[in-house]
């Protein structure tokens, strides 16, 4: 059996998100997995590697609702989706929205994902 050699859980959730890419071209998508470092986005759209982004993940679907706002960069895509690497989580409840988000739907991993919660200063906040 092989090991998950990665930082972060990742938990399934199916959630609107958006990325921006330079400056103002809007790439819609819906998430297919997240973690505390990024997440995989499902998209017709095709952006390079290395391309710099803004992440906005709509909590409510996207009417008005809250958000999580990330600064990042796309590390993968392909096969109708690509993988974004945060950088910065934006905004003074990001980080906490984005954490909120991992527990309710890590499911039997809750105390993994909080484990990681405690012993990762991971990402920064930006407020």
């Amino acid at each position: 059996m092989i090991s998950n050699q990665r930082e972060f859980i990742r938990v399934k959730v199916v959630i609107h998100v958006e990325l921006r890419v330079g400056g103002n071209v809007v790439i819609p998508g819906k998430i297919d997995n997240i973690s505390l470092n990024g997440l995989l986005i499902c998209t017709d759209s095709i952006v390079p590697d290395q391309t710099p982004c803004l992440v906005r993940i709509h909590l409510d679907g996207g009417t008005g609702g809250p958000t999580i706002e990330a600064n990042g960069q796309v590390v993968r895509a392909g096969s109708g989706k690509l993988a974004v690497q945060f950088s910065e989580i934006l905004g003074t409840e990001g980080m906490s929205h984005l954490q909120n988000l991992i527990l309710y739907n890590s499911g039997h991993q809750v105390d993994q994902a909080e484990a990681e919660f405690q012993s990762h200063l991971g990402l920064k906040a930006n407020s």
